[in-house]
């Protein structure tokens, strides 16, 4: 783990692997500005309650389905979503374990 303390712009000082050229960089100054008044996508409960599952994956008591490659257009993510659950369906299944589901989207085009 990181020794690094998080915080909400402790991002910016990461190395960008993929960096986006935003053509209209008012707008983009905008919508950050718009993000920063809305309630953040994940609690940190639900931060923590993912971070113990991840130790059950570790320790073999689990299975991580991870879907999604953050570049899905918003109608491939229905598609996604339901492969994702009929896979989820037949693992748990025929394997008997516990199964956590997680997901990736975040480029909507």
């Amino acid at each position: 783990m990181d020794a690094e303390r998080w915080t909400p712009s402790s991002w910016r000082s990461k190395p960008v692997a993929q960096a986006v050229d935003y053509p209209d960089v008012e707008d983009l100054a905008s919508i950050r500005s718009r993000l920063t008044t809305l309630p953040p996508l994940v609690t940190p409960g639900e931060v923590e309650r993912l971070r113990s599952q991840l130790v059950s994956v570790q320790s073999g008591q689990a299975f991580l389905l991870h879907a999604g490659d953050c570049a899905e257009s918003f109608d491939a993510c229905t598609h996604v979503r339901k492969q994702t659950f009929i896979l989820s369906d037949t693992l748990t299944r025929d394997r008997k374990t516990y199964l956590i589901r997680l997901g990736s989207f975040s480029r909507f085009h």
